[in-house]
């Protein structure tokens, strides 16, 4: 038997007003997964590495490794950081804006990356702070949500986890 997308849909419809705690799921896997953002940079070599970090407050700011945007020989933030959003599971990130490092720690491989300016059709920064680019679009940042569906417990030893990110390969 071949099931149909249409039939699908209707069951996942279905199953969420029978089982809310399936449509809590659900959301929250949306809200995660699209707050994960994709981080291309150059250092100043020339060199490109791909990296993931998380959107972690209303207003962009995005947390990553210290080894995604702090250049390999320098140890300074990388002169070309771009933001990449996901607007589908199925789909690229579209690089939509520059990033700034505003603070990184390098023991504990974390920095902290604000958008800065509007990435532009051509791909190439525009002088458009994206702050206010994104407001104007009316769209929101999904945040990663720093609660847990399961009472907020921690995961455990031989727990199930799925990672969402873009791995360097």
């Amino acid at each position: 038997m071949r099931l149909t997308f249409s039939y699908i849909s209707c069951m996942a419809v279905a199953a969420a007003l029978l089982m809310p705690q399936y449509a809590h799921a659900q959301s929250l896997r949306e809200e995660v997964l699209f707050s994960v953002v994709q981080i291309s940079t150059i250092d100043a070599t020339g060199e490109g590495e791909i990296g993931s970090g998380s959107t972690i407050r209303n207003n962009g700011l995005v947390l990553t490794n210290y080894h995604v945007v702090i250049g390999k020989e320098s140890g300074e933030p990388n002169p070309v950081i771009n933001i990449c959003y996901s607007t589908s599971q199925f789909q690229n990130p579209r690089c939509a804006a520059t990033g700034k490092v505003i603070a990184y720690n390098k023991e504990f491989d974390l920095a902290l990356v604000m958008p800065d300016k509007k990435i532009g059709s051509n791909g190439k920064p525009t002088n458009i702070a994206f702050a206010r680019a994104w407001k104007q679009s009316g769209r929101n940042f999904y945040v990663t949500p720093f609660r847990s569906a399961y009472n907020n417990a921690l995961p455990q030893i031989l727990d199930r986890i799925t990672v969402w990110g873009y791995p360097s390969v």
